[in-house]
């Protein structure tokens, strides 16, 4: 049986509070049992309880990982979640193929060792929102530790690459990824969490994973290739006429693709828009497609509108002279008379 002993939640984490999570034990929110936690996913660098796979149960009819944050409290008995039966429902089924073990070598900072634990592997849609760092940015992306494009990669059994981009959350600005680009071992451009980063070491980024673990994150690819991929994507859509794509304009920077231009209706636009964030590499999409149906209603609202008032101004009485000014249609006041 698997003992975690470690920081919950971030509140939790200020406090120095600490949970003992065992594997086997019931998960439960409120009184109801929602299924039992299987094993324990730590952060590589920090050794941190990063959430727990939580087999099904009595409400929970698939396996999920649990992210830590939704622990309330743990003991060797139980462990009790702050979800509602809404938000259970919403926790994503978990694929095997999101889960790494750690190396046979590899310890947290406390010297706890790998057995029973495991890493995960982040989602693709989890990247795809990523922005690049740009000059002067990347320096202080890594917690602070210097970091520059071009130097190496280092998993636990070997070099896998060379860094080459460090990536943000956009809204916050927060590094939470870098790009190692391809090299003999991967064979492509791969997105690493930043959280599997044990240290920075001379010129070497150190991560605590071997390198086979690269495998299962996902791929960075080059602007150029994307572009092509999002128009090979969108022309061989068979749902697709070319009608509503002839005036769709693709512009890709940064692997986040632009939408513009034209279309014919608002399930063509979002069915473009959904193409588009399947294709490899995309890690964002801003979508400004305009469809003729949307124009058409604005503009025949606009001509009801005309006609409402034209309609209205030839019901009123007509103003009877004497006045000292009135505006013309520029809106300058001039004088009546001549």
């Amino acid at each position: 049986m698997t003992t975690a002993s470690e920081r919950g939640s971030t509140s939790e984490r200020r406090t120095g509070r600490r949970f003992e999570i065992r594997t086997g034990v019931p998960v439960l929110a409120g009184e109801d049992e929602i299924g039992r936690v299987d094993r324990v996913v730590v952060h590589p660098g920090s050794g941190e309880v990063a959430g727990l796979v939580v087999r099904k149960g009595l409400i929970l009819r698939r396996d999920v990982f649990l992210p830590i944050e939704a622990v309330e409290d743990a003991d060797a008995d139980v462990v009790r979640v702050r979800l509602s039966r809404e938000e259970i429902d919403r926790l994503p089924e978990l694929r095997e193929d999101e889960l790494v073990p750690p190396s046979k070598d590899w310890r947290s900072p406390d010297g706890r060792a790998s057995d029973g634990l495991l890493f995960r592997v982040p989602r693709a849609d989890e990247t795809r929102d990523l922005v690049p760092a740009r000059a002067g940015q990347a320096a202080s992306a890594l917690g602070g530790r210097p970091v520059r494009a071009g130097m190496r990669v280092v998993c636990s059994d070997g070099d896998a690459g060379r860094l080459d981009l460090v990536l943000l959350e956009p809204r916050t600005r927060r590094a939470t990824a870098f790009v190692v680009r391809r090299g003999a071992i991967l064979g492509r451009d791969t997105i690493v969490p930043l959280d599997w980063v044990r240290e920075i070491e001379g010129d070497a980024v150190v991560l605590d994973v071997p390198r086979s673990a690269l495998n299962a994150l996902p791929e960075y690819r080059s602007d150029d290739e994307i572009y092509s991929d999002v128009l090979q994507a969108l022309w061989d859509a068979e749902d697709l006429k070319p009608a509503e794509l002839a005036f769709v304009e693709v512009h890709v920077r940064d692997g986040v693709v632009d939408l513009r231009g034209h279309t014919l209706t608002e399930q063509s636009r979002r069915r473009i828009e959904e193409i588009v964030r399947g294709v490899p590499g995309v890690l964002g999409v801003r979508d400004e497609v305009q469809t003729i149906e949307e124009l058409v209603r604005a503009s025949t609202e606009q001509h009801r509108r005309r006609s409402r008032r034209g309609g209205h101004e030839a019901g009123r009485e007509p103003r009877e002279p004497g006045g000292d000014t009135a505006r013309s249609a520029a809106g300058h006041a001039a004088p009546h008379g001549g």
